[in-house]
C-alpha cells in the first residue's frame, strides 16, 4: 500500500473505516464525545482539580507550569463507535488543560509523543515516522522524527528505527490524530509504532525528551480482547489497578492489553518523572456498540502531578 500522496505526507488510511471520512461528520462526532465526557468527569470521586488560571496567581509569583500538571494519557484505539466515548473522556480533560489561546500566536506548540502499537509489522525497537506531515480529513499536521530529538544518539539508534512500513496500515496512531486536531489549535506529532522492545529501555531512551514541559505523552492501547463481558471487566479492572499502582513487575504478566509494551513504558516513565496515575473511565464494546459474548476493553487513564491527582 502506498500511503504517500506527496513525497512527505502520510495520507489517512483508516478514514471511512475507523472514523468518518467526511470532515463535518468527523468533527461533529468528536465534539459529541467531548461533550458527553463532562458527565463522566464531573462524577469522579474524589473530584478532579480545575486547570489553574493565571488570574489566580499573584503577579510576583511564578505562573503555574500547567504543562507538567497533566502529563500523560492512555487512550483506546478501536473504531470510534466502540471506543470513541472512552477516548473522549481523556481528550476532554486534555482540552481543558491544554487548549492554546489563538491570541497567542507566538506560543510554541505542544509536542505530542504518541506511542501506538505496530499491529502488522514486527521489528526490534519502535518505529519513528519519517514523513513531514500526517493527513486526516481535518487537515494535515506537522510530524517530526524523534530520533533527531533524542540527545543520546547511540541509544536512540539502538531503540528507535526508521521503518515507515510499520506506519503504513497502522490505525492505533492515526485514530488519535483527529481528536488532537479538534482539541488543540497547534501541535507537533512525534509518533512511535512500538514493536519488540524492552519497555524499560524505551523509557530510558525517551525520558529526557518526555521530561520537557512542552511534551505530552499519549499511549494508544485497548485492553483485553474477545472475552465474555464479565470476565473482561474483571481482567481489565485488574490491569487498570496494576497501572495505577505503577506495578511494572506484576504488570509484565498481569496487564492484558495489545500495546502492553507502550503502557509499561509509560509506567516506567511515570516513576522517573514522579507522575501519579488515575483511572478516568472504563467500558468495553459491550457497553458501547457491540454484543457481550466477546468484548474488547477500553480505558482512559491520566498521569499527573502528585499534588493534584489522587489515586482512586
Amino acid at each position: 500500500m502506498d500511503i504517500k500522496s506527496d513525497s512527505n505526507i502520510r495520507d489517512a488510511v483508516v478514514a471511512g473505516a475507523f472514523y468518518p471520512a467526511d470532515p463535518q461528520n468527523l468533527s461533529h462526532l468528536i465534539n459529541k464525545y467531548l461533550s458527553d465526557a463532562d458527565r463522566i468527569l464531573d462524577s469522579l470521586k474524589p473530584p478532579l482539580p480545575h486547570p489553574p488560571q493565571l488570574s489566580d496567581v499573584s503577579k510576583t509569583a511564578r505562573p503555574p507550569r500547567q504543562r507538567t500538571l497533566l502529563k500523560a494519557f492512555i487512550v483506546p484505539h478501536a473504531g470510534y463507535i466502540y471506543s470513541g466515548p472512552i477516548a473522549g473522556v481523556a481528550y476532554r480533560l486534555m482540552q481543558k488543560f491544554y487548549s492554546v489561546d489563538s491570541s497567542e500566536p507566538k506560543k510554541p506548540p505542544l509536542k505530542i509523543l504518541l506511542l501506538g502499537l505496530s499491529h502488522n509489522i514486527l521489528l526490534n525497537g519502535a518505529a519513528v515516522s519519517t514523513f513531514d506531515f500526517w493527513q486526516t480529513p481535518l487537515g494535515k499536521i506537522p510530524v517530526k522524527n524523534l530520533r533527531v530529538e533524542i540527545r543520546n544518539k547511540i541509544r536512540a539508534k539502538d531503540v528507535l528505527k526508521e521503518f515507515e512500513e510499520a506506519h503504513e496500515a497502522e490505525h492505533s496512531l492515526e485514530v488519535q490524530v483527529p481528536f488532537l486536531q479538534i482539541i488543540l489549535k497547534k501541535f507537533i506529532l512525534y509518533p512511535l509504532a512500538v514493536s519488540e522492545v524492552d519497555p524499560e529501555d524505551l523509557a530510558e531512551t525517551l525520558v529526557d525528551f518526555a521530561a520537557q514541559d512542552d511534551v505530552v505523552i499519549i499511549v494508544s492501547s485497548d485492553l483485553s480482547h474477545y472475552l465474555p463481558y464479565e470476565e473482561a471487566v474483571e481482567k481489565d479492572l485488574r490491569s487498570c489497578e496494576l497501572i495505577t499502582q505503577l506495578d511494572t513487575e506484576n504488570g509484565e504478566f498481569g496487564i492484558d492489553a495489545c500495546n502492553k509494551t507502550g503502557i509499561l513504558t509509560l509506567m516506567y516513565l511515570a516513576k522517573k518523572l514522579n507522575l501519579v496515575p488515575r483511572l478516568l473511565d472504563y467500558r468495553n464494546s459491550g457497553d458501547t456498540a457491540g454484543g457481550k459474548s466477546g468484548v474488547v476493553g477500553y480505558a482512559s487513564l491520566i498521569f499527573g502531578d502528585g499534588s493534584l491527582f489522587t489515586k482512586s
